[in-house]
């Protein structure tokens, strides 16, 4: 791998930019487009959620399984309004993450024990249905990469062990498809989210690279006199025609209108 320029700043494998305030200027550049995400987020944890109580019933009808389940989903719901609320107005992005991924925590943790209480014709479908939640953790949420990987490697050793656990019910070809989509997936989306921590930092190192840059130019030309137009000049003394009507030395028409200096010489 090629050392970066003087003039671009260094991102770590994990795609962070080795300086620490640099990092928190991106994160500040960021903020408004990481709101974005989190209400994509709340809005695709609503629309999922509430499909699958009618599933829940199917399966247990008015029973207290039932119940508990719907009361697991509609507090999931309002937890899932009250953090990522609280998130989008958190001013310091350090507070902002500790919160998503608690909320991540607490919802993975929901998904792996509703796993846990599918009857086996639902449970191919539970898997399947699993792996929604993983792709927006690596394409939605607005954490750092390690904490995406993380999470991710959480619930896939929940949903493996869940595989284990149920081989005897399932279909050896159904755990195989299982566990290959789900090994998958994760390779597709830690691959995908690397290269795009590391492209929007780049693209933002390469944002403040012109801004310097323009600023610079401009603090230049501001500083810059120019001479346009047709001078009159003197034929003979080859002296020059001011505004006023006077005629003064090269030198000297040059040496106000601009920064230039003479020096004399044989």
């Amino acid at each position: 791998m090629q050392s970066p320029s003087p003039l671009e700043p260094a991102i770590s494998f994990l795609g962070r930019f080795v300086s620490p305030e640099m990092e928190a200027q991106f994160r500040r550049y960021q903020r408004p487009q990481e709101i974005r995400q989190l209400n994509f987020a709340l809005g695709l944890t609503i629309v999922g959620v509430v499909p699958f109580i009618p599933m829940d019933y199917r399966g247990f009808h008015w029973t207290a399984w039932f119940w508990l389940l719907l009361t697991m989903r509609c507090s999931w719901l309002v937890f899932t309004v009250v953090v990522l609320t609280r998130c989008r107005k958190e001013k310091l992005v350090a507070v902002a993450d500790r919160l998503l991924l608690a909320w991540c925590v607490v919802g993975g943790t929901g998904i792996l024990v509703i796993g846990y209480t599918r009857p086996p014709m639902l449970l191919v479908g539970f898997f399947l249905s699993v792996l929604s939640p993983l792709l927006m953790t690596y394409f939605v949420l607005p954490l750092p990469l390690s904490w995406q990987f993380g999470l991710c490697m959480f619930g896939l050793a929940g949903d493996l062990y869940l595989v284990a656990l149920r081989r005897s019910i399932l279909d050896p070809s159904a755990s195989t498809a299982v566990v290959v989509n789900f090994v998958m997936a994760n390779i597709m989306g830690v691959t995908v989210a690397w290269y795009m921590h590391r492209l929007r930092r780049q693209q933002f190192s390469a944002l403040q690279r012109e801004v310097g840059l323009r600023r610079g130019l401009e603090e230049a030309m501001s500083q810059v006199k120019t001479l346009e137009g047709y001078l009159p000049i003197c034929a003979h003394c080859k002296s020059v025609r001011n505004d006023e009507g006077y005629w003064q030395q090269v030198e000297v028409y040059v040496r106000e209108h601009s920064k230039a200096e003479f020096t004399h010489g044989i």
